[in-house]
C-alpha cells in the first residue's frame, strides 16, 4: 500500500467510519456528516457541463484528483482499475476511493476563491466522484521533454504499451481510448530496473528509468474476456500511441513504420496475442528514434475531441 493511500484512508477514517476504500456518502451519513470534510478544492483541471475533474487537498497539503461524473461510468472505472489491481497488471492508476454527495458539479465553474469545500452545495442535486493520485509530473503529452532525455520519454511510452498488453493477456482488457494525455508520469523513488510478465514471460518493463507510466480514465475501457477474440483493438490502441507521439509532441520520430506496418498487419488479421507476438511489437519499437537534437514544432491533437 502507498503512502498516499495509506493517508487517504487515514482522512476517511471519520466516526464510525471504517477506513475502507469505499468512501461513499451514505456511509458518511450514518457517521453523523452530511458532506465530505475532508477535501478542499484548489483548482479545476478540467472541466464540462456534468462532469470534470478537481485538483482538492487533503489535510497536510496532500494534493488529490476528484473526478466528477455519471455514477455508472464511475462505478464502470473504479471496478476496472480495481480488477487490474487484483490480476497485478502494472503501469495503471488506482483510484483511492469513490463517494457521492449532495452537491451541483456546475458551481464550481462559479466559484472564484480559491480552498472551498467539496460536497458543500445546494441540497437535493447528487454529485457522484472518485478520488484519484494527482500526479505533479503530469501527462507524456503536457510535460517539457525539450530539456529533457528524449530516450526517457520512448522508454516511458514503450513500458505504456507493455502494460496495455499485459491487462489484455491477464483480464482481456482494451483500453480503448489511447492517448498521450492518458499516460501519467509516475517519480519512482528508486531508479532500478523492473519487469513485467506477458503471455508467461517476462520481459524487462523499466531499465533503470526515474519515470513510470500510470494509464488513467478507464471509463471507456472494453474487457474481452475470457475468451479474448478481438485483439485488433489492443493493436489499434497501441497504434494510436505511436500516431499520437508523431502529432501531438514537438519532436519529429523516424523508423515508426515498421512499427506501424506490424500492427497493421497484426489487426487486419486479428493475431492472437502471444509471446512471440509481444516481442515482435517491442522489438519494433525499440527502432524508434528521433530526429535532430531538437524538438520541431508540429501539429497537435486536441484529445478532447475523440
Amino acid at each position: 500500500m502507498t503512502k498516499s493511500l495509506k493517508y487517504v484512508l487515514k482522512a476517511l477514517q471519520l466516526k464510525g467510519g471504517d477506513g475502507s476504500a469505499s468512501c461513499n456518502q451514505d456511509r458518511l451519513a450514518r457517521s453523523g456528516y452530511t458532506t465530505a470534510p475532508w477535501l478542499l478544492v484548489d483548482a479545476i483541471l478540467k472541466k464540462s457541463n456534468r462532469s470534470g475533474v478537481l485538483k482538492a487537498i487533503l489535510d497536510e497539503h496532500r494534493v488529490v484528483v476528484v473526478k466528477v461524473g455519471e455514477a455508472g461510468t464511475l462505478v464502470k472505472e473504479f471496478d476496472v482499475a480495481k480488477m487490474l489491481t487484483e490480476h497485478g497488471v502494472q503501469g495503471f492508476a488506482e483510484p483511492f476511493c469513490k463517494f457521492s454527495c449532495e452537491d451541483d458539479f456546475t458551481r464550481y465553474g462559479s466559484m472564484q476563491q480559491n480552498m472551498f469545500p467539496l460536497c458543500n452545495g445546494k441540497a437535493g442535486n447528487r454529485m457522484h466522484a472518485i478520488v484519484m493520485p494527482y500526479y505533479e509530473k503530469g501527462s507524456v503529452r503536457t510535460a517539457d521533454w525539450s530539456h529533457g532525455d528524449i530516450g526517457l520519454l520512448l522508454v516511458v511510452v514503450r513500458a505504456a504499451i507493455l502494460s496495455l498488453c499485459q491487462a489484455y493477456d491477464r483480464c482481456g482488457l482494451v483500453y480503448n481510448d489511447s492517448h498521450l494525455d492518458n499516460i501519467m508520469l509516475v517519480q519512482r523513488n528508486a531508479a532500478i530496473s523492473s519487469h513485467i510478465d506477458i503471455c508467461g514471460h517476462r520481459f524487462v518493463w523499466l531499465p533503470d528509468a526515474p519515470l513510470a507510466p500510470a494509464w488513467i480514465d478507464l471509463e471507456n475501457a472494453i474487457i474481452d474476456a475470457p475468451n479474448k477474440h478481438n485483439p485488433k483493438f489492443l493493436y489499434m490502441d497501441i497504434a494510436n500511441i505511436i500516431n499520437h507521439m508523431q502529432y501531438d509532441l514537438e519532436w519529429r520520430f523516424k523508423n515508426c513504420l515498421p512499427i506501424i506496418s506490424l500492427l497493421d498487419s497484426l489487426r487486419s488479421r486479428n493475431v492472437p496475442l502471444t509471446v512471440e507476438v509481444v516481442h515482435a511489437i517491442d522489438s519494433a519499437l525499440t527502432h524508434i528514434d528521433v530526429e535532430g537534437k531538437r524538438p520541431q514544432f508540429t501539429l497537435r491533437y486536441d484529445p478532447n475531441v475523440y
